[in-house]
């Protein structure tokens, strides 16, 4: 006789339809004025924020 084999990845029984219970993405998160700024740098200023960024990488 063979054994019968059953996988824990699978369903098991019947399924049902759940209802969407997640909020939309515009109740998720807050929405926030922004402001457009135009910044005037140097070199070395530049070069540091260059760094900055490819730290957080």
């Amino acid at each position: 006789m063979k054994k019968k084999t059953t996988s824990s990845d699978k369903p098991v029984g019947k399924l049902t339809r759940e209802k969407d219970f997640l909020p939309p993405p515009s109740q998720l998160v807050p929405r926030e004025e922004t402001t457009k700024v135009t910044l005037a740098l140097g070199y070395t200023g530049v070069k540091f924020l260059q760094g900055l960024n490819n730290y957080e990488s």
